[in-house]
């Protein structure tokens, strides 16, 4: 007795090739970033395939989905960091600028 239903990775790819027409309608290098898209799927096949969608889709673009997700993550974490070491810069900067004013100088500007 055959499988009546394909496997998981074998329906990603009969989905992949129902996108084909949209894909050779895209820029070259719009091409190339739908192909890395489609290619995060993959990285959560084990996970997909026990979903037990009715769409194929579904659990495709949550694959995505997920993995954009993280890499934004990523991104905005490395931003904060930059933030947090700006400002600690900025800040040991004017703590540096206001402990070598003296007094003096301070008194002459007053009068």
């Amino acid at each position: 007795m055959g499988r009546t239903i394909p496997s998981y990775r074998i329906a990603i790819e009969m989905e992949r090739s129902k996108w084909k027409s949209f894909r050779e309608r895209l820029d070259k290098k719009d091409r190339k970033e739908f192909d890395k898209m489609i290619s995060y799927s993959r990285l959560y096949n084990s996970a997909a395939s026990n979903a037990c969608r009715p769409q194929l889709i579904h659990p495709i673009l949550m694959s995505i989905l997920l993995e954009h997700h993280k890499q934004l993550e990523i991104l905005r974490k490395s931003v904060a960091d930059k933030y947090l070491i700006i400002q600690r810069a900025d800040f040991s900067c004017s703590f540096r600028y206001c402990t070598s004013i003296k007094t003096s100088d301070l008194s002459g500007s007053l009068s």
